[in-house]
């Protein structure tokens, strides 16, 4: 809110109970009657803004998951290898079955 310059409508935050999880879905009547942001001007620019980092925070967590999703080849190389030792070391290993 300081970024956009409404750093003033801040403690209107606190005095409603306003946490992240609600203050991320207000919308332009909740800053306009509760935050008391009355331009216009302001109310959208904010909206704008924070819709933006909705979107960053959003692309971000997508790529984390995808990251936390993909398989590292290396780290299978070294399993299938561990797995083929501990076969070979047993001295049971005939090979895949059929």
């Amino acid at each position: 809110m300081k970024e956009m310059g409404c750093e003033e409508q801040i403690p209107k935050l606190e005095e409603n109970q306003i946490d992240a999880a609600t203050f991320w879905g207000l919308e332009d009547g909740d800053l306009k009657d509760v935050i008391e942001i009355k331009s216009y001007g302001k109310r959208k620019s904010l909206l704008k803004r924070m819709n933006e980092i909705k979107a960053e925070r959003e692309k971000e967590m997508e790529e984390k998951h995808k990251k936390e999703k993909s398989v590292n080849k290396d780290d299978v190389k070294t399993l299938l290898q561990q797995g083929n030792d501990a076969e070979d070391a047993k001295g049971e290993y005939d090979g895949p079955a059929e």
